[in-house]
């Protein structure tokens, strides 16, 4: 007993001595850039329209959120334009961006979209109401032009749901684009655009309940 409140002594100075503590600073682990701003727009096919020299100077500009059935998909009728679509945009990724993964993501085209970057072709994507990312790494040149060309197809595609409603299917990008970038160690990003953790159910009773997590 009687050692404590030497140690109690030794503790104190300790503490006053010691340097203070910085405040924890994060590290930054994901950038969302908006590409949303300054696109080219055509409402028709246009061969080569994936390649970067393609002249789109005659297009209309646009920004997104945009479809090309804001007029003719108003009344509810069934006469409004149905088919292709293409959109290309200009941008210069920063060379801040270098050593981490980056994504393209689109988070509503409706219906089908065909995304090409630097005129190589990323992927398609099937479906007007969900999300979905390409990983773009190695199609972009950081600190350069580059160019984005999305050819967006609205028709009646008997694989894509829902095959019929009582609304218009209006055609484009309706919703925003942003470049995603982020440490190369990390969750998966190119599930259909969802998280990549997962917890699931499996097994409830009145007395527990059993889950997992899933990184996919």
């Amino acid at each position: 007993m009687t050692r404590l409140p030497a140690l109690l002594v030794l503790i104190s100075a300790m503490v006053v001595g010691a340097p203070a503590a910085s405040a924890y600073v994060p590290p930054v682990v994901r950038t969302a850039t908006s590409l949303d701003a300054n696109w080219r727009f055509l409402r028709a096919d246009a061969a080569g329209a994936e390649a970067p020299a393609f002249d789109d100077s005659s297009w209309t500009a646009v920004s997104v959120p945009h479809t090309w059935n804001a007029f003719d998909g108003q009344d509810g009728g069934s006469n409004y334009y149905r088919g292709i679509g293409w959109y290309r945009k200009h941008f210069t990724p920063s060379a801040a961006l270098a050593g981490r993964r980056l994504w393209l993501q689109f988070d509503g085209v409706n219906q089908v979209a065909d995304v090409w970057v630097n005129g190589v072709r990323l992927g398609q994507h099937r479906g007007g109401f969900a999300a979905f990312r390409f990983d773009a790494t190695s199609a972009l040149k950081l600190n350069q032009d580059n160019v984005i060309a999305v050819k967006v197809d609205n028709s009646a595609a008997a694989d894509v749901a829902p095959l019929s409603a009582d609304f218009t299917f209006f055609g484009g990008i309706y919703r925003g684009v942003s470049l995603i970038g982020l440490d190369p160690l990390g969750v998966r990003m190119g599930d259909y655009g969802g998280p990549g953790v997962y917890l699931r159910q499996r097994a409830l009773t009145d007395a527990s309940d059993t889950a997992t997590w899933t990184l996919n």
